[in-house]
This record gives structure tokens, sequence and C-alpha cells, in this order.
């Protein structure tokens, strides 16, 4: 570097460039875009690709992995290329912020998975820079041993600390990473379907093999039965609508009495798809409350449920269900929850009228 403070070899300053715009990008909200780099296997390029964050996980052995994003581009520099940016051959003289207002034209699907918050992601990000203007870019995988469990400077080869990415596990034979839903995803979004798009990309993760994000419980583990968290209401309104969402679209029940039947006479799938709904649903045992609540939707007098799931017979089994439930909880549980706190205390339903008090 000169005493200017400006990089003196070429490939390796416009490969920060590349480095700079994306931090332009997370100013600008696409806080979410990543990146993985590392060098080519001759030694003599730096290679970066730019993606969705939620594309790379740590697996249980502390490797960074990278998963592809189905309909999702993936932008990638070699300093190769030297100012011929992602193949772009108007880009030359661009600054770093020129760059990021062109990747996002022509990136529209990748910017798109990109925006939204990720203060830890962009905090070691920017951290990274710091280092990447002084000439030492991040180099997470190369021929001379580095596979994706470190992260080193090029020219200095000093440690820096890989990017805060979520941990991945095998957890009933299901590839999967646990994470807590924030509040304000919630509250930017309608918090009656906001879990729809993450339902139906656990769909397509459990297909191809690759991690899905499994929601957390949004209630604290430690919680104190003397307080209610009326703070989370939506957060937890947001979750069971994502369970009753999960119900319809991914197990393929049309109604509450459709799965209850099946429920109480254990006529259960024992495919990965059930797997995974308990372990988002009822890791701790929460999944009860659900049921207590399909269960008054089927009791009422003014509810006509369908004969092929719900008989006579059927129904009293309903019923001695949810005796034995009100037996066995005879002080209200914490609120909020779907069953205790009115006929519909957290406006379910919103996906299905049949699932809705």
């Amino acid at each position: 570097m000169l005493d200017t403070g400006r990089i003196e070899n070429n490939e390796v300053r416009r490969s920060q460039r590349v480095l700079a715009m994306v931090h332009e990008l997370h100013k600008q909200g696409y806080q979410r875009l990543a990146i993985f780099s590392g060098m080519a296997p001759s030694g003599a390029y730096w290679r970066c690709q730019v993606l969705p964050y939620d594309s790379i996980f740590r697996s249980p052995d502390n490797v960074l992995k990278v998963y592809a994003s189905d309909g999702v581009e993936v932008a990638e520099y070699s300093s190769g290329e030297s100012n011929n940016y992602f193949g772009w051959t108007d880009a030359k003289s661009d600054t770093a912020r020129q760059l990021a207002g062109k990747f996002v034209e022509r990136f529209p699907r990748l910017s798109t998975a990109g925006l939204g918050e990720c203060f830890p992601y962009s905090g070691w990000f920017n951290l990274m820079l710091g280092r990447s203007e002084r000439g030492d870019l991040p180099v997470m995988f190369s021929d001379d041993g580095l596979d994706g469990t470190d992260c080193r400077g090029s020219e200095t080869g000093l440690p820096i600390s890989l990017p805060p990415h979520h941990t991945s596990r095998i957890q009933n034979g299901i590839l999967l990473s646990r994470q807590s839903i924030s509040r304000q995803f919630v509250e930017e979004n309608d918090w009656h379907t906001a879990y729809q798009p993450l339902v139906d990309k656990m769909g397509q993760d459990l297909r191809k093999g690759t991690p899905v994000i499994a929601p957390q419980y949004p209630l604290p583990h430690d919680v104190n039965r003397d307080n209610s968290y009326h703070d989370l209401l939506f957060q937890v309104g947001a979750y069971w609508e994502g369970a009753i969402y999960y119900l319809i679209t991914i197990l393929r029940y049309d109604s509450p009495e459709h799965f209850l039947s099946d429920y109480l006479t254990e006529n259960l799938s024992k495919g990965k798809e059930w797997d995974l709904f308990k372990i988002i649903w009822d890791d701790r045992g929460q999944l009860s409350l659900l049921l207590a609540y399909f269960c008054r939707i089927v009791l009422q007098e003014n509810y006509l449920p369908g004969q092929d799931h719900m008989g006579v017979a059927r129904k009293e089994q309903v019923a001695r269900w949810l005796q034995d439930f009100e037996t066995s909880h005879e002080r209200p549980l914490l609120y909020p929850n779907p069953y205790y706190g009115g006929g519909n205390p957290l406006h379910l339903g919103c996906v299905n009228a049949r699932f809705c008090n």
C-alpha cells in the first residue's frame, strides 16, 4: 500500500472495490447479501461470490458451506477479470456506489433476496473491510489448506474472524438451523401471513435436502407464569398462523377436524414433513395449545364438521381430550397462546376460514 492509503496492486485494489460495493449495498438496506471468498486453485487470483446470507451455513464441525438458492443469481468476481466487474464492460471506472447501483439493476432476484437487516453480519463485514482497505483480502478457501473452517488475510496470512452465519445440524434426519424470527420481521409484514414464505421455503429445502430454517418458539424458555408477554403477541400469533399454514400446505389438512381425527387416532404421517412440524411446533409440548384451540372450534354448536373426519364417536373423543387438557391445566397457561384468553385469543385462521373460531 502506498503512503497515500491507495492500494498499489491493481488486482487487489479492484477486488477491494467489490467489497466496498457490498458495503454500499449494506448501507442501502441490503444487509442480507453475503460473500464467500478465497483463492483460485492456481493461487494467482482472488475469487468472491456475492450471494444471499441464508445460503451460507456453518456445519456442526465449523465448516462454512454454501447451498444454492432456487431462482436466485450468484454474482461471481475474479481478480483475473480486472475491472470488468462481474463480466461488465461498462463499469471500468465506476466507484463502489456506482457499482452498487448497477448490481441492484443487473442482479434483481439476488438483490431482493439480500434485502433486510442483519446487523451481526454487516458488523463483521465492516470490521473485515478495514483489513481489506489495507490490501488484506478475506480468504476462506484455497488449495493451501483453507477449507471454510478459517479465514485469513490474503496479504498477511493473519486470521480474520469467520462471519457469523447460522449453524446447521441434523435432527431426525433433517438438516436444519433453528432461528428466532425477529419482532421487526413480523411487524414489517402482515403477521397473519408473515410465516407463509418461510413455510413455503421449508417445503422446498426439505425436498432438496438443503438446510431448513426452523423458527423457534417465541416465548422464552424460563418464563415466569405470573407474567404475561403482551409484547410478544404478534410474534406468537404469527408463529401459530405459520403452524396452520404448514398443516394446510405441507401436510395437506383441509380442516381442524381432519387433523384432530388423525392426531387422536395416531394416524399421522411418519415422514420428514411431520417430523419437521413436531420439531418447530412441539419441541416444548406447546402443540397441545393449538390442539385445544382446534377442539374448541369443532365442539361449537354452530360448527358443521365434515362427516368424513368427525362422527359422533370422534366428537366425544375430542370432548374427552379437551376435558383432560383443561383438568391438567387448572391454572390458565401463560398468555399469549392459542387457547387461554378468549374464544380465539390470537385471532387465528386468516389462512383458512375453517381454522377460525
